[in-house]
């Protein structure tokens, strides 16, 4: 398949390339082209300004996430009817697994993809220093891929001396320049950037911006560059036919906003009909749902207007206290637990699902990369959910409070809140946290990504976290038959059977509430 792409990658982080990218897309999208645009890496923020700019979703790449054929078909799948296609990469150009390792970097995926580079430098405060820099870079580049390179940060008369001297030495063409914006830039927060709709005057910024780089960049030999790029191709993903359709609300607004967007092509791949909803300004969850998705987001930066919208909270523990199948992946865990405390100090309640608090720390708790996998020994001192327990069988049990320190129930005399002795009979040889029955199937692994100021009291030992170049690993994930809930981010394409477990646990819990209903 012949797709024209490129991809805009840099020397180090901080060298100007989210900027650049977005004021390309920009140039292009000025040009009538009708553009694709992908962020290497986990990042949730960057595609959310391509987004912006194109009007279209962008899309995640992840060679740590998906294998290498995968990794292509799900580029093939983005840039489908499309003029051109656009990948911002991530750190340095060779920055992959711990720093170390060509897996996961943005060469690493322009290999994969075999993407034609574009290599941005910033070049402010250097002179004839730049064409060593690159000279070391062409010579790491095995695939001949860096095919031009951007100096940033530079006035035009500097261009004008440097680029000759970088071309006469160097097999590479000098595309462009871009001088240093002073009243230009993108404000940065705890977990990244700022999101496209907190920046001020974000249209005009980039209109601005895409005005510059039209004036001192060679667009044309970029967008031929592009058009060079090979032919690629890839097999299909064989994704599992549903027949059955199910209706699950994902939260989205201000507070809950990290989503992979090929995370929730795969559901609706699945027959999954997604019905957002916002924690925030609904007073319900949606209508008829068999199952929920919590992402993660900011929910720090809402605590007082979550703890306030009392209705929403009870809607969803309702359903959790039901047996509704969720997934609650770090900003949407800390919503369910008792209380949140933010970075001022101040403590919200929240949903109340997860017993205990989660707090600022002030610093990154876990970072990175991570494969994760079913704990299957599980002590029975476990620190377990509040209010909820439900059974391998899916009968539900109605505001269990479970004990810690506790072997098995059958040996309480009775339970606070239970509705009937014959619930709590019925969980009585059934194991604290059902690993086995997660959506997680037992001896296979899914891959992610943790990336959090916070922690929790409460951070569950239903699976084991491990990264991937260190080893270092720890427990995390509340997981049973009908929910998962921790910290870590998920990328459901490197198990698609996760996806399958979850949406097949919905079906179950449509049946069963259509059961009681009769």
């Amino acid at each position: 398949m012949k797709v024209p792409r490129i991809m805009i990658a840099a020397v180090s982080s901080g060298s100007g390339k989210t900027l650049l990218t977005c004021a390309l897309l920009q140039v292009l999208s000025d040009l009538g082209k009708r553009t694709a645009a992908f962020k290497c890496g986990p990042d949730y923020i960057d595609p959310m300004f391509h987004q912006k700019i194109i009007g279209v979703p962008s899309k995640n790449l992840d060679t740590f996430f998906t294998s290498e054929d995968t990794t292509r078909y799900l580029f093939l799948e983005g840039a489908r009817d499309k003029d051109i296609s656009v990948i911002e990469g991530v750190m340095g150009l060779y920055d992959g697994l711990g720093g170390i390792k060509e897996e996961a970097s943005s060469y690493h995926l322009a290999r994969v993809t075999k993407t034609p580079i574009i290599l941005v430098i910033d070049a402010h405060g250097m002179g004839r220093s730049v064409i060593p820099l690159i000279s070391g870079f062409l010579q790491f580049d095995r695939e001949r891929l860096i095919r031009g390179v951007l100096l940033n940060g530079i006035s035009k008369a500097f261009y004008e001396t440097i680029k000759p001297e970088i071309e006469g030495q160097l097999p590479v063409s000098v595309l462009g320049y871009f001088p240093r914006q002073k009243d230009i830039h993108l404000e940065s927060r705890h977990l990244g950037l700022k999101l496209p709709e907190e920046v001020e005057g974000l249209k005009e910024e980039v209109k601005g911006l895409a005005a510059v780089m039209a004036a001192t960049a060679d667009i044309d030999m970029l967008c031929r560059i592009a058009s060079q790029a090979e032919e690629l191709t890839a097999k299909e993903a064989v994704i599992p036919v549903r027949t059955e359709k199910v209706r699950i609300g994902i939260a989205r607004d201000e507070a809950f906003c990290f989503y992979y967007e090929d995370n929730l092509k795969l559901l609706r791949q699945h027959n999954a009909e997604l019905v957002f909803f916002s924690p925030l300004r609904d007073t319900r969850l949606p209508e008829n749902l068999q199952g929920m998705v919590l992402g993660g987001g900011y929910p720090e930066l809402y605590g007082k207007a979550l703890s306030e919208n009392k209705k929403m909270k009870d809607s969803i523990n309702e359903a959790i206290r039901r047996g509704m199948p969720s997934i609650a992946e770090c900003g949407g865990f800390l919503y369910l637990h008792e209380a949140l405390k933010n970075i001022e100090g101040e403590t919200f309640p929240m949903v109340g699902a997860v017993k205990g608090s989660c707090y600022y720390t002030g610093k990154l708790v876990r970072f990175g990369y991570i494969e994760i996998t079913a704990n299957t020994e599980i002590t029975a001192n476990t620190e377990v959910i509040a209010n909820t327990e439900i059974t391998a069988n899916t009968k539900r049990i109605a505001n269990i409070e479970t004990f810690a320190n506790t072997e098995t129930i059958a040996n309480t005399e009775t339970i606070a809140n239970t509705e009937t002795i014959a619930d709590a009979k019925r969980i009585a040889t059934t194991e604290l946290i059902a690993n086995t029955e997660s959506y997680l199937k037992e001896n296979t692994k899914i891959r992610g990504h943790e990336f959090h100021y916070f922690d929790s009291e409460n951070n569950g030992n239903s699976c084991v976290a491990q990264k991937p170049v260190t080893g270092r690993s720890w427990q995390c994930v509340h997981a049973g038959r009908n929910h998962w809930w921790g910290f870590p981010h998920l990328y459901y394409y490197s198990n698609t059977e996760y996806v399958s477990r979850f949406l097949e646990r919905a079906k179950e819990y449509e049946k069963s509430t259509q059961s009681c209903i009769h």
